[in-house]
């Protein structure tokens, strides 16, 4: 079963039924107030667009997206709904989102300059590269894939939480960043130009 476009509520809604759900798009444009119950083996799919972005420039995830997709590169272009989405600025993950930032979720976004990724813990393949950001606390963040950053020229300002294990080759290759807050052990490094590690 696929249920699409639900509003707050969807566990009324699927009273009896919720162990069957195999698949639930989320409405973007809907405000939930109440827990979802699904079967373990559920999937909430991510549903959101530029269309999204508000007035100031903002994106708030949903609150029961559970993983950003991973989209692909062709070409010059990808196949991410916010592919040179010039409207946005910021972006907000709620902090109950504690998954996947997808594969160049963000990429080539060159208006985005802040972004709050609540506790996601894994940030994919080019997923923020060639955008505006300036500064980047990945406090929960776990692996961050090669590219993740690629070409945030301004980027100058990044914090690392203590349970990152892994950075992806060039994760951070053309910004201007020469140091970084780590507080934990130095995990390994993928190739590109290593930043300089401050002394405790």
């Amino acid at each position: 079963v696929k249920m699409e476009g639900l509003g707050p509520s969807i566990t009324t809604a699927c009273s009896g039924q919720i162990a069957r759900i195999a698949e639930i798009v989320v409405n973007q444009h809907a405000t939930y107030t109440t827990s979802i119950t699904t079967a373990s083996n559920a999937t909430i799919i991510f549903n959101q667009s530029c269309s999204d972005v508000d007035s100031n420039g903002l994106l708030s995830i949903g609150k029961w997206v559970t993983d950003i997709p991973d989209y692909t590169l062709d070409g010059y272009q990808t196949n991410s709904p916010f592919f040179e989405c010039a409207a946005l600025r910021r972006v907000i993950f709620p902090d109950s989102f504690t998954g996947h930032v997808g594969d160049y979720a963000f990429s080539s976004v060159s208006g985005l300059t802040s972004v709050y990724t609540g506790g996601a813990i894994s940030i994919g393949d080019s997923a923020f590269s060639y955008t505006g950001l300036q500064e980047v606390s990945l406090p929960f963040v776990v692996n961050i894939s090669a590219g993740a950053f690629q070409g945030c020229y301004a980027l100058d300002d990044l914090v690392l939480g203590p349970d990152l294990a892994t950075v992806g080759d060039y994760a951070f290759f053309d910004t201007s960043l020469t140091c970084y807050n780590l507080a934990g052990a130095v995990p390994p490094w993928g190739n590109g130009p290593l930043l300089i590690i401050p002394q405790a």
